[in-house]
């Protein structure tokens, strides 16, 4: 679930206007002094800043790329800079370096090289700013749209252009490669479509006789062959389990995998070919992911779980199981209205029996449950009750947080808190690395998941925690702090 914020407390301006800025702790501004700033320039390198109505260019440490001389300041995703004074235009690379006089438009490519534009023609200059083709092309496209600069008879393919994410996908195409994956890469034959192993330098290190395959970042590759068996290769092209699969499944990191042989499901070491779970011991092994350290194994319709070489976790005597964290989960009574949920630690052994209508186990190894009778407690391992609630509304359990509702009031109470000392905030914004906004009536703060508090609700305005920088409002003054969370 994720909270917003009321717009009228939580939106900043696009322009921030910056004083003096001093925080009571310890975190302390990267800018100040500025009549304004905008932030979010050049794929989130720069900030413009404004000063005796003047405006230039600076990154988020302070360092100054462009003078305050300038009308008007702009820079695009991949930091070409472009500036007005007076009726002139200006463009420039990221470090400030300028294109020249004239220019008309900047295009930067997938290999940090720029065609450029000038009096309707184009040229093509290097990362940093040597010209490679005179100005004095015209441009065309590919059919793969990959941009060609035409120079007399002569066509210069410049490949892509670079994308906003960085990407260099396209350059894939110009060696027929099918897919890189952190350990291996396979190519494909452009003739059969069929795919080998290519090595580090470039080269083909097995023929192209595979049908389909994919990677581990281990090194080991999942390949089909013509009679649509399935085995496991190395990098190097060493085959660690024979072709005799009907089907294998994702590689964990614990070098497993499953396997179906003959409509039967088991699971095998990726090493080796051994058998971790022989076919046919059970009737379904349901959950094999690459992410995952456990398979879910189901037998005459119940579920037990086993970890990643084999060994039995919980038998299947369950209506459902699954394994998060240090623990796994039970359900009982699974199609009745009302199904029960307990929990088990690794070796088997029961923690709490399966009677709660809603169980969750927060990070900290505290535990939100809801009872039949709708009564829901924050509990330690031990059953402590830390504190029982009159109304909850959900919980937010990658966060950490559970929501209570009493006569229309909605309060966020945290795991980490004890009836020694509680953490209850107005309002939280969800956040997946790690940092949330809080608000405490009018004020906001900033906390982490654990429940450590880095900046108190004490500022009159913030931003959303979504970014690498943090623009904040305290007593009227605007600041910019570095978010080490992003």
């Amino acid at each position: 679930m994720t909270r917003f914020l009321p717009l009228a407390l939580l939106l900043i301006p696009t322009l921030f206007f910056a004083q003096k800025f001093e925080l009571p702790w310890e975190v302390k501004p990267i800018l100040e002094g500025f009549d304004e700033f905008s932030a979010g320039w050049g794929g989130d390198q720069f900030i413009v800043a404004k000063k005796d109505s003047r405006y230039g260019l600076l990154t988020y440490k302070g360092k100054q790329i462009l003078n305050f001389e300038y009308d008007r300041i702009s820079a695009d995703w991949a930091g070409v800079i472009f500036a007005k004074k007076g009726n002139t235009e200006f463009w420039f690379d990221k470090n400030g370096k300028s294109f020249g006089e004239n220019i008309e438009n900047v295009v930067p490519l997938h290999d940090h090289r720029y065609a450029v534009q000038k009096n309707g023609r184009w040229g093509l200059f290097d990362s940093k700013l040597n010209v490679i083709t005179p100005i004095e092309c015209s441009l065309d496209e590919s059919p793969e749209k990959d941009l060609i600069l035409v120079h007399g008879s002569e066509r210069i393919n410049l490949g892509p252009f670079l994308a906003p994410d960085g990407s260099r996908a396209n350059v894939l195409k110009a060696i027929n490669m099918d897919r890189i994956w952190p350990g291996v890469t396979l190519y494909k034959d452009p003739n059969t479509t069929k795919r080998g192993i290519m090595g580090p330098d470039g080269n083909p290190i097995s023929p192209a006789i595979y049908t389909i395959g994919f990677g581990h970042p281990n090194g080991y590759a999942v390949v089909s062959t013509d009679n649509k068996k399935w085995g496991i290769i190395t990098k190097d092209h060493n085959i660690t389990v024979d072709f005799i699969y009907d089907r294998i499944g994702n590689i964990n990191d614990q070098l497993s995998a499953p396997v179906e042989l003959n409509g039967q499901s088991g699971v095998i070491d990726v090493s080796t070919g051994a058998i971790l779970i022989e076919p046919g011991l059970y009737d379904k092994i349901l959950t094999s992911n690459k992410v995952y350290d456990f398979y879910v194994v189901e037998k005459n319709g119940l579920q037990g779980i086993c970890d990643a070489r084999g060994k039995v976790l919980a038998p299947p005597v369950y209506d459902k199981a699954l394994k998060s964290g240090p623990y796994l989960y039970v359900i009982q009574q699974l199609h009745s209205d009302f199904p029960l949920r307990g929990l088990l630690n690794l070796d088997g052994k029961e923690v709490f029996k399966p009677d709660s209508v809603k169980l969750w186990v927060f990070d900290n190894g505290t535990l939100f449950i809801e009872r039949p009778d709708e009564s829901t407690e924050h509990l330690d391992i031990s059953g402590r009750v830390l504190q029982a609630f009159e109304r909850w509304t959900t919980t937010l359990f990658e966060n950490n947080w559970i929501i209570e509702e009493v006569d229309g009031v909605v309060r966020f109470y945290h795991s980490n808190s004890t009836p020694e000392k509680q953490i209850w905030m107005d309002d939280v914004t969800d956040s997946e690395d790690g940092l949330h906004l809080v608000r405490q009536g009018n004020l906001f703060g900033y906390m982490l998941n654990s429940g450590k508090i880095l900046v108190p609700p004490v500022l009159e305005s913030a931003s959303m925690p979504d970014d690498k920088y943090l623009y904040v409002q305290y007593k009227k003054k605007w600041g910019v702090l570095k978010n080490t969370y992003y």
